[in-house]
Order: structure tokens, then C-alpha cells, then sequence
């Protein structure tokens, strides 16, 4: 009897034993449940406060930004402006050699009217890179426009006649004696004196090119050659 009173005993400490140990388990368990909880909780809000602050953040940014219109173009910009049959003419000559100055009104000719402000200055521009022999002579060196509007323009031509110290060219061609004009590439008049029959110096001469200044001094000179 005593034997299975001890067993009984033995049994009763043994669960005890087990009871508290699985208590003291469960209870250092939840206290670490109850830690990280505690943890993640504290995560969650960091979380949220920094999402808070971003929000107002994007909020602020988008309250300051402000979008600026597009300005009106404007279809009456001075570049769409031409010019009109009644548009006054100002042609101003100038002469460098002596500093004059000739005004001229002048009425729009059928070649400008219609055109604009950059249309005209291209348009003189190209007269420049082909002058017409004439001008050349004369030794126009400026084209320019001075003002421009659909009420007047202003349009200056410049010349310096010492330029041009010749206004005739003399050489030979196919056996022959031509007169250029002073860019040596306009004939002015293609003679029929044979350059074989001039003496040696005035064939060397013709071989070089003459330069003559005046229409006087060409004719003398192919008076020369004749007689």
C-alpha cells in the first residue's frame, strides 16, 4: 500500500514539475509575443508618421507650383507686315567720295509690294552678289535697308567711285582685240583687229591686259591699233 501511495506521489510532483515548466514556457513565450507585438506596433506608427509627412510634403509642392500660360502670338507681328501699293518710298543715294546724301520718294515698285521686312533685306542681299555691270562702275558697295514699315521704308544705296580706278578692260581673244567692261567678264565690244598685226609691245600688252579708265582713252586706244 505504501509502495503504490509513493508511485502516486512520484506521479502527482511529476506532473507538477511538468505544469510548471510548461507554465514558465508559456509565460516567457508570451512575453516575447507581447515584445515583438509591442515592436511592430511602434514600427507601424514610425511608418505612418513618415507617410504623413510625405503627403503633406507632395501637398505643399503641388500648392506652389503654378502653371504659366502660353503667351498670345500675335498675328500682327511686325514680321508679318508688307508692303502696300501706298506704302511710302525713301531711296536714299550716298556718295562716299564727296559724304553727299540724295533723298528720292519714290513710289513702291511691283517688285516690293507685297514683300515683308526679311524678304526685302534678302532680296538686296542677292542684288549685291550680282551687281549689274552698270553699278559696278559707278562703285556700289552698300545696299541696305534703313527702316521698314507698311507706312514708309527706307532704303539706302552707297557707292565710292574710286573703287573702280578702270572701267574698261582690253585683251585678246581668239586672235582678236575685246573690250571687256572693268569685271573683266562683260564684253563691251569684240573688235576685228587681229592682234597678230600689232607691233610685239602692244601684243605683250594685250597679253597682259590693258586697263582703261575712261571711254575717251579706250577709243584712242583702238584708234591706235587701226591706223
Amino acid at each position: 500500500m505504501k509502495r503504490v501511495v509513493g508511485y502516486f506521489l512520484c506521479f502527482v510532483g511529476l506532473c507538477a514539475v511538468f505544469t510548471a515548466c510548461y507554465y514558465i514556457s508559456f509565460r516567457r513565450a508570451l512575453n516575447h509575443y507581447n515584445d515583438k507585438a509591442v515592436e511592430r506596433d511602434h514600427q507601424i506608427l514610425k511608418s505612418l508618421e513618415e507617410y504623413k509627412k510625405q503627403e503633406i510634403l507632395l501637398y505643399s509642392n503641388q500648392q506652389q507650383i503654378q502653371v504659366t500660360p502660353e503667351p498670345e502670338t500675335s498675328t500682327t507681328s511686325k514680321d508679318q507686315d508688307i508692303i502696300l501699293p501706298n506704302t511710302k518710298y525713301i531711296l536714299e543715294t550716298y556718295q562716299l567720295k564727296d559724304n553727299s546724301l540724295v533723298r528720292e520718294e519714290l513710289a513702291p515698285t511691283a517688285d516690293l509690294i507685297g514683300l515683308t521686312r526679311n524678304e526685302i533685306i534678302l532680296k538686296l542681299s542677292e542684288y549685291m552678289k550680282e551687281i549689274p555691270i552698270s553699278e559696278e562702275m559707278d562703285g556700289l558697295y552698300g545696299y541696305e535697308l534703313l527702316s521698314f514699315s507698311p507706312k514708309e521704308i527706307v532704303i539706302r544705296k552707297s557707292y565710292n567711285a574710286d573703287m573702280h580706278k578702270f572701267q574698261y578692260y582690253v585683251a585678246v581673244r581668239d586672235g582678236k582685240v575685246i573690250v571687256y567692261y572693268s569685271d573683266r567678264k562683260t564684253v563691251y565690244d569684240q573688235t576685228e583687229i587681229d592682234a597678230i598685226n600689232l607691233p610685239e609691245k602692244d601684243r605683250n600688252d594685250l597679253m597682259k591686259g590693258i586697263e582703261v579708265r575712261t571711254r575717251d582713252e579706250l577709243y584712242s586706244l583702238l584708234e591706235s591699233y587701226s591706223s
